[in-house]
Parts: structure tokens; C-alpha cells; sequence
């Protein structure tokens, strides 16, 4: 549901390692939807690498676009993970908001406490529900609707 003009990317730890299997690009919705189906989930749980890899991405394409537009981090996880506190500064020094998404947590995650959004999904009912809730808070701005006083 996220607009073709929007980039996503797509960084995993999973069976195969952890990695960008998917650059931050305009136009990839088949791609990512096929990369997102190719996870094959186990192992550690890098997050934090993961984070402070996801910011830097959003931040260089928000350098590129001169500071114009919404960035934001989003983070689907089944696991814990160790140096949580450093990955949230890292993402607060450079203004990345966090929304995090706890994949059937028995607790909330760790991450809940530095994030904009956090919500625990139990079933695939609420994990679209999730991603839906991080799509929703865009405001979307349509210059052709501008209207001057």
C-alpha cells in the first residue's frame, strides 16, 4: 500500500545472513514483495547493525532530496537484540523516526520505548494492520491542490 513514488528498501538477517537484499529505490513494489516472500526467518538478531544500516540509507536520501520529504524507519522484528539504546540515539541524532512492528512478542519489544509508533502483531490480521497504521500517519502532500490566500 505504500505509493509507487515512495522508496522502500528492504535489509534482512535471516537463515542466509544478514544484508540489503533490496537498495532504497522508487518503482520496486514486485521486487520487494519477492524479496520480503524469499526470507527463509532464523538466526540472530542484528538489529541494531540493521538500524544504524537503515539510517544511513535515509540519510543519504534525504541529502539528496535536499531535507524535502518524509523518512521514517521501519522495523517488522521476532526478536530481541543487544545495543538497542546506542541504534535509537544513532536514529534520534539524525532525526530517523522509528516505527517498529514486535512480530508475536511475549513482551513489548525493547524498541517500543525510542519509537513513534510501536504495535505488537500476533497474526498476519495484525501485522497488515501495522504496516497499514505506519502508512496512514503520511501526510500526503499534493502540490496540484494548493490553493494561495
Amino acid at each position: 500500500e505504500v505509493p509507487e513514488e515512495d522508496y522502500i528498501g528492504l535489509y534482512v538477517f535471516d537463515r542466509r545472513g544478514e544484508r540489503e537484499v533490496l537498495p532504497l529505490a522508487r518503482g520496486n513494489r514486485q521486487e520487494f514483495l519477492a524479496a520480503v516472500d524469499a526470507i527463509d526467518a532464523a538466526g540472530n538478531t542484528p538489529l541494531a547493525h540493521a538500524i544504524s544500516v537503515g539510517v544511513d540509507n535515509l540519510k543519504q536520501r534525504r541529502d539528496m532530496q535536499l531535507g524535502y520529504g518524509d523518512f521514517r524507519l521501519v522495523v517488522t522484528t521476532d526478536g530481541h537484540a543487544t545495543s538497542i539504546p546506542d541504534a535509537a540515539r544513532y536514529a534520534d541524532h539524525f532525526s530517523v523516526p522509528m516505527y517498529i512492528i514486535g512480530l508475536d512478542m511475549n513482551e513489548e519489544h525493547e524498541l517500543s520505548k525510542y519509537s513513534v509508533f510501536y504495535q505488537d502483531a500476533k497474526s498476519e490480521q495484525d501485522l497488515t494492520s501495522a504496516l497499514r497504521e505506519t502508512a496512514a500517519e503520511l501526510e500526503v502532500y499534493d502540490p496540484t491542490e494548493f490553493q494561495p490566500q
